[in-house]
């Protein structure tokens, strides 16, 4: 039987989790506080609880959830990690340091069920799903690893590996530490929650969690070419979504982000935008287009630069917001899409630099 974690854990759950040690409520705080508000992921580092008392966390808990095995450095200052879960499966966590601002894209599954044929997580297929403490350590690690002080200005988005609303239980388990002040305290406007459309999941996470920003992975203007492209169109179609987005648009407190994947010869012509505005109409919402980032085995190719600036474009005619995500650790295979963790890529940690030159 393995060792429990209490890293991840909220405040309610800590304290069921510490009750055989019959611990003072102010303690049980004052852990809670050193590991998220601190950001101490060791009892060693916890100096005002008792000598004992660290020395029995310590033996009695895990303090390693995750183990770090591989980290891929991009040229662009991003860094890829890959972790081994505790039962062997391995997961990829995403860096992206800006100078006003540090993202974080977290992962809620190992591996994908949805297939989608422009992204590389599909290929590996459907693990399981990330429990609440695996995608909160996730984050508290690299804040940890980056030397991130509480007042530092980050965005969290769960454009990971899988589909986060497949995986609502972990996230609602997830959300009130990242979102706490006296946790994590990462403001709910700074995350934000990127999903294929899943229409019944959608509304109970944005009731519960109106504040979070949703991006709706819409990418195809006909169901045509969804179902071609994303099989998830045939179980979940994107029209209940944008049925649903239309009904709630009164309770959410940010527009709708609807992204685009860039196809070249697919989905990037004029009449393609055109159709993107027509299906989108009634939602309060802004585009964020992303240039397609090839992998391997994929006979798809992006669309050139001049075909996504005319894209955009017409959609700025019409008075949308529009951004070109910029892909970033595209060079370590960290950009949107490419996340795909082996088993067999590693079995100890080791740093990839880019090389010179």
């Amino acid at each position: 039987m393995s060792t429990p974690s209490l890293l991840g854990l909220s405040l309610p759950a800590l304290e069921e989790a510490l009750a055989p040690l019959r611990l003072k409520a102010f303690q049980v705080r004052q852990i809670y506080r050193w590991m998220y508000n601190a950001r101490r992921l060791h009892p060693r580092e916890m100096t005002n609880l008792s000598k004992t008392l660290r020395e029995t966390l310590e033996k009695s808990y895990s303090w390693e959830p995750l183990l770090l095995e591989k980290t891929a450095l991009s040229q662009d200052g991003s860094e890829k990690m890959l972790f081994r879960l505790p039962d062997g499966h391995r997961v990829e966590t995403v860096y992206i340091p800006e100078k006003e601002r540090k993202t974080f894209c977290l992962s809620t599954q190992v591996g994908c069920k949805f297939r989608c044929r422009f992204c590389h997580t599909g290929a590996m297929g459907f693990r399981r799903n990330l429990t609440g403490q695996e995608i909160v350590f996730q984050l508290l690690f690299a804040l940890n690893r980056y030397s991130l002080p509480p007042t530092e200005r980050i965005n969290i988005v769960f454009m990971g590996m899988g589909e986060p609303l497949e995986n609502l239980p972990a996230l609602k388990e997830a959300l009130p530490v990242i979102t706490d002040p006296e946790g994590i305290a990462v403001s709910t406007r700074r995350i934000t929650l990127s999903t294929l459309g899943i229409a019944d999941k959608l509304e109970e996470f944005i009731r519960l969690f109106p504040a979070v920003k949703v991006a709706l992975s819409l990418h195809f203007p006909t169901p045509e070419g969804r179902l071609l492209y994303m099989p998830a169109q045939r179980v979940h179609p994107v029209e209940e979504s944008l049925d649903l987005l239309r009904r709630l648009k009164e309770r959410l407190r940010h527009r709708v982000t609807f992204e685009y994947i860039m196809l070249r010869g697919v989905n990037d012509s004029l009449e393609d935008a055109l159709a993107l505005e027509k299906l989108t109409r009634g939602i309060p919402r802004k585009f964020n287009l992303i240039p397609f980032n090839p992998f391997p085995g994929s006979p798809l190719l992006p669309s050139s630069p001049e075909k996504v600036d005319l894209f955009a474009e017409r959609l700025r005619k019409s008075g949308f917001v529009v951004t070109v995500r910029e892909s970033r650790g595209q060079d370590v295979q960290a950009s949107c899409g490419n996340l795909f963790a082996l088993a067999e890529e590693t079995t100890t940690l080791e740093e990839e630099r880019p090389k010179e030159g």
